[in-house]
């Protein structure tokens, strides 16, 4: 959108059709300037190479040195082992029931109400509540549409 805008402002009489002109006169001598550097001292045909030329090196490096290799392995058998302490201490277990306590105590505390005496949680036995009881809700309002 924006090249668009500027490409029409170029054809506008005025300041704003100058310097959008301008600008784009400007662009063009940077953008041949840089492709006659280019072309004068090979940027990128050495930045291409200079790339390949890492990259083979560390191949290399790899190669001699087994790098990825031993890398997979110690990150495999840390895995195991994790695997196994886990299977052992039943960690995963613990932290689970621990998240699912520490959210039905949190539920309970938000579903009290402010006034109401320790113990008691809205919709409970001790507030009247059916379903907390053990019965069945009670019917809607008569000027309500069941749910």
């Amino acid at each position: 959108a924006g090249a668009a805008g500027a490409a029409y402002m170029a054809t506008t009489d005025g300041k704003k059709g100058e310097a959008a002109r301008s600008l784009g006169r400007g662009t063009n001598e940077l953008f041949d300037k840089g492709k006659a550097a280019n072309e004068e001292h090979q940027i990128t045909s050495k930045a291409t190479a200079a790339g390949t030329g890492v990259v083979q090196r560390a191949k290399a490096l790899d190669e001699e040195h087994k790098i990825v290799e031993k890398t997979t392995a110690a990150a495999k058998g840390a895995y195991e082992k994790a695997l196994s302490f886990n299977q052992k201490n039943d960690v995963t277990g613990k932290v689970g029931r621990g998240l699912l306590s520490g959210f039905n105590s949190l539920t309970g505390a938000l579903a009290k109400p402010a006034n109401a005496p320790a113990g008691a949680a809205a919709g409970g036995a001790a507030a009247g509540g059916a379903a907390a009881a053990g019965g069945a809700l009670p019917p809607p309002p008569a000027d309500e549409p069941p749910k």
